[in-house]
This record gives C-alpha cells, structure tokens and sequence, in this order.
C-alpha cells in the first residue's frame, strides 16, 4: 500500500514489529505517523491507531509472541474513540 491511499484510509490501523525484523524500524514508524500516530499523547489526544515494537522478535518468530499480541490486539479492538 503506498503512502498516500495509507493515509487516505480512515480505519485505525494497529502495527505490530519485532525489533529483529527485516522490515526497518523507521519504515514501520512512518507509517504508524501517516496514521496519525508519534505525537505526545500526555499533551493532547492521542492517536486512534497504535505501534508495538516486541523485543527480541523476528518476522517469523512473531507468531510465537502470541501470549503478548493476542491480549494487545483485544485491547485495540475493545478500545473506545477518544475525545478530540
């Protein structure tokens, strides 16, 4: 997905990366900014999308973090929109 139809795109988005992907680190927090996400929350609303960077993970050995993800995801997907 290019950048554009990404920031284009209305639904919150929840980005989960393991610190040892091959994927970069600042191309999955570009994208977590074009969601609206990396402002300081303590001083304002915060983002409706999320990012989880997960230590000590891989693009493979993501799916053995699932005791980690599973209750994250919920979490996103329970949450309320916040007041703007």
């Amino acid at each position: 997905m290019g950048a554009d139809k990404l920031k284009a795109t209305t639904a919150q988005m929840f980005f989960i990366h393991g610190d040892a992907d091959g994927i970069r680190l600042e191309h999955v927090a570009e994208m977590f900014r074009l969601k609206g996400g990396g402002t300081h929350g303590d001083m304002g609303p915060r983002a409706a999308s999320r990012l989880a960077i997960l230590p000590d993970t891989t693009h493979v050995t993501l799916m053995q973090r699932m005791p980690v993800i599973v209750p994250m995801v919920n979490d996103f997907l329970d949450a309320k929109p916040q007041k703007q």
